[in-house]
């Protein structure tokens, strides 16, 4: 099968350019005075490198390393892609979609959109739309290991294997709180008894300095999410998401096992947390060590002891006095 692996910005007309679905221009700046713009998509056959959504970023400033659509006039546009080896949903086709009025979901046989390419200037309604497959089988190796912190400038900075939000509301730690663009990229591990069980939102006034700020440059508390590694329980993260809300979340949305508390604890705008998916992973354990425990009647034998087979006493003393 053949995936969609990222899109590229095209300054003049080319044969394989991304089409409309209704038969209309391929022209991205269509209706507005600046340059001719197409759409080329680039594919692969490594399901790894397919991109899992798209989104649009549209800003005051330039991002010199991501090729800007608008052309040569007015705020700079950018198509992002998203392309997590985890996430189990893959893009392998790509089309535009032009509107006279806004459109809120994909048309049928589609799976996802983008906002509107136009928003802010004429040309009417503009979208990039997606089919997507869902691999049953993908990556069953790998498991949550921990996370990075990215910090940017402007929003086009956002990693394409970013951890992001189940409704497409916003991916950066920081919106609406000034300061820096903050992101949290996933890391991954085959081996079991690295993969992490859960994870910690913690909020405090004091710096610690193992750990990078999800609140950085917007003053106040320092946020940390902490992950936690239980040896006692059987079951390992495979996948992380950001759920943002406008009111207090207090368990898992469907389909996910586990939650954090409030990111945003302590500032006003959305609640913001870290949810989980998790897998079946048992962990053998191994004796490491032996500790010796003394008692002077039986009933303080502590749990865990050593037994012996049968139904004879487990006091390597017994028969000898003593302790």
């Amino acid at each position: 099968m053949i995936y969609v692996s990222g899109i590229h910005i095209r300054y003049y007309s080319i044969p394989d350019a991304i089409e409309d679905i209704n038969g209309g221009s391929s022209n991205v700046n269509e209706g507005n005075p600046v340059s001719k713009v197409q759409l080329a998509a680039e594919y692969t056959l490594d399901p790894k490198e397919a991109c899992n959504r798209f989104k649009v970023v549209i800003q005051d400033v330039a991002n010199p390393v991501i090729d800007n659509y608008a052309g040569d006039q007015g705020s700079f546009r950018y198509i992002l892609p998203f392309c997590n080896p985890a996430d189990a949903t893959k893009i392998t086709e790509v089309r535009l979609l032009r509107s006279t009025q806004a459109v809120e979901v994909p048309p049928s046989g589609y799976t996802g959109m983008t906002t509107n390419l136009n928003h802010g200037r004429k040309g009417g309604f503009l979208y990039l739309i997606w089919e997507s497959v869902v691999m049953e089988n993908n990556l069953q190796s790998q498991y949550i290991s921990g996370y990075s912190v990215l910090y940017g400038v402007r929003a086009s900075q956002e990693p394409r294997n970013a951890v992001t939000t189940l409704d497409d509301n916003g991916d950066d730690i920081n919106q609406d709180f000034g300061g820096k663009h903050v992101w949290i990229v996933p890391q991954y591990t085959g081996k079991i008894e690295d993969a992490k069980t859960g994870f910690v939102s913690v909020v405090q006034s004091t710096i610690n300095p193992q750990y990078e700020n999800l609140g950085s440059g917007s003053g106040g508390d320092y946020r940390y999410l902490l992950g936690m590694l239980d040896l006692g329980t059987k079951y390992r993260i495979k996948n992380i998401r950001l759920l943002r809300s406008s009111s207090k979340v207090t368990s898992p949305p469907n389909g996910y096992d586990g939650i954090t508390d409030d990111i945003n604890k302590g500032r006003t705008g959305t609640y913001l947390y870290l949810t989980w998916t998790a897998v079946y992973a048992p962990v053998f354990t191994f004796v490491s060590e032996i500790q010796v425990r003394y008692g002077h009647v039986p009933s303080q034998e502590p749990l865990g002891t050593a037994t012996v087979l049968g139904n004879g006493s487990d006091d390597v003393n017994f028969g000898f006095g003593s302790e």
